[in-house]
């Protein structure tokens, strides 16, 4: 068995109920919640990292300086049960947005599988993301355009998750990988200039590999170095 698919884990579903104080120029405030498989509430504080990324518009997110934001919601408040949880973004939506903006939810933890046995191991497993998609001025809400689903990616990569497990949709993806994000912060001086990581762009030239006529190579957390150049697409 797989252990990150093991029926021994607990378990982790998120759930996006929506945004209040979501105009432009305000901080919003995200209401959610984290439950086991069996539907037991998950304290944040029980996450062994859980994060709100909020990105703009979802014509195509840009509107920060990085086009999106991420803030650690590990110590979110949440009523008595934690059936329900809230976090006000430290960041502030710009003054002049326009449009939609969405937020999404990803987070890990570890549990011991196997206790007391020759089996006995760490697990570190992340939840399904979730997407949320919601109106800065007023306007009708109108979600990210979506070009590819997630399960056509896991006709090939069963499930396809990375980042230490905490993305997996493509709708989350997409938050991060837009058009102004590249890999500067962690490319070597030497290496530069620094590589687009803008989705649309980086995963053609991944599955392209080998047929490319210059090496794709990105630099990504800890500074490894990911060279793409011999990729063959089955």
């Amino acid at each position: 068995t797989i252990p990150t698919f093991s029926r021994e884990l607990g378990g982790i579903e998120f759930q996006l109920f929506g945004v209040q104080n979501g105009n432009a120029g305000q901080n919003p405030i995200v209401q959610f919640a984290i439950k086991d498989k069996t539907g037991k509430p998950v304290l944040p504080s029980q996450m062994s990292r859980l994060a709100l990324v909020l990105a703009g518009p979802t014509t195509d997110y840009v509107a920060f300086q990085t086009g999106y934001v991420s803030e650690d919601a590990t110590k979110a408040e949440c009523n008595s049960d934690a059936t329900a949880c809230w976090y006000t973004f430290k960041t502030a939506i710009p003054s002049n947005a326009k449009g939609s903006f969405s937020v999404g939810i990803e987070g890990r933890r570890t549990e011991k599988i196997y206790p007391g046995t020759l089996l006995e191991q760490s697990v570190q497993y992340g939840g399904v993301n979730k997407v949320l998609h919601f109106s800065v001025d007023g306007s009708a809400v109108a979600p990210r355009r979506a070009v590819v689903t997630t399960a056509n990616c896991n006709k090939c990569h069963s499930f396809l998750s990375l980042h230490g497990e905490n993305r997996n949709q493509i709708e989350m993806c997409v938050l991060c990988h837009n058009p102004i994000e590249s890999d500067k912060a962690r490319r070597p001086a030497a290496e530069l200039p620094a590589q687009s990581v803008d989705f649309r762009m980086m995963v053609h030239k991944i599955h392209t590999g080998e047929e490319l006529g210059a090496p794709y190579v990105i630099y990504g957390f800890g500074g490894s170095k990911n060279d793409f150049s011999e990729v063959r697409y089955p």
